[in-house]
């Protein structure tokens, strides 16, 4: 949820649902269920794209040792 806007784009790569909206939700689960498969395939692949890109491995061990470092930082 949180971050999901920043990575989804609505329509490009991937269909975002506001919370708690069941209406929404199965309208878009009926549209994908109706796309062309070609199309659902593009959209999924820009989706891996994009989660990718935003969370590589390298990222995510930057963002631990940024962590690490603002929590020993604290404790003295």
């Amino acid at each position: 949820v949180g971050e999901v806007e920043e990575v989804i784009i609505d329509v490009e790569n991937g269909l975002i649902v506001p919370i708690r909206n069941a209406e929404t939700l199965a309208a878009n689960i009926i549209r994908v269920a109706q796309m062309d498969i070609k199309v659902r395939q593009c959209i999924c692949e820009k989706a891996r794209r994009a989660i990718e890109k935003k969370y590589t491995n390298h990222l995510l061990i930057d963002g631990m040792r940024e962590l690490y470092k603002i929590v020993l930082e604290n404790k003295t």
